[in-house]
Order: structure tokens, then C-alpha cells, then sequence
């Protein structure tokens, strides 16, 4: 069994209620947090293991993680986050 499946994020949308998409989600917030526990991982990096990288954030947040904005710009649309 690996560390990620031991982690168990479950998405807080309310609208997500199939048991497969919900066991997606969970593995996708457990592999961005774990991406976040290396360092500093920008909303690229984040959108690569999930297609929505802000509702993943939400998830994290609503766990409890403090995931931090350390650095946006809004022409190029680069935002990058840490753990808090």
C-alpha cells in the first residue's frame, strides 16, 4: 500500500456523489498535497494531476492545509502555492 492511499482527501463538492469520482478526486488532492510537501508548486504543475486546480485547492483548505498564494500574476496568469 503507498503513502497516498493511505490518505484519504475526499472532495467537498457537494455535487460529487458517484463513488468513483469521488475515490479520483481523493487520490488527485492527495497527490497535489503531496506535490505541496516538496515545496513551492505552481498552478501548472497542480493542473497536471487535476484538470480543476482551484476546486483541488478548496479541498485542501477544507482538510485543514493551509495552502498559501505566494506569488500571482495576473497578466500571465502564473500563480504559485505552498503550504502554509
Amino acid at each position: 500500500m503507498t503513502q497516498l492511499s493511505l490518505l484519504n482527501l475526499p472532495p467537498t463538492d457537494t455535487h460529487v456523489l458517484h463513488p468513483a469520482e469521488i475515490k479520483r478526486l481523493g487520490n488527485q488532492n492527495a497527490r497535489i498535497l503531496a506535490l505541496l510537501q516538496q515545496g513551492p508548486a505552481t498552478r501548472e504543475a497542480i493542473a497536471a494531476i487535476g484538470r480543476n486546480p482551484t476546486a483541488r485547492i478548496s479541498d485542501l483548505r477544507h482538510a485543514g492545509y493551509e495552502v498559501q498564494v505566494v506569488e500571482r500574476d495576473y497578466a500571465s496568469g502564473r500563480t504559485v502555492y505552498r503550504l502554509g
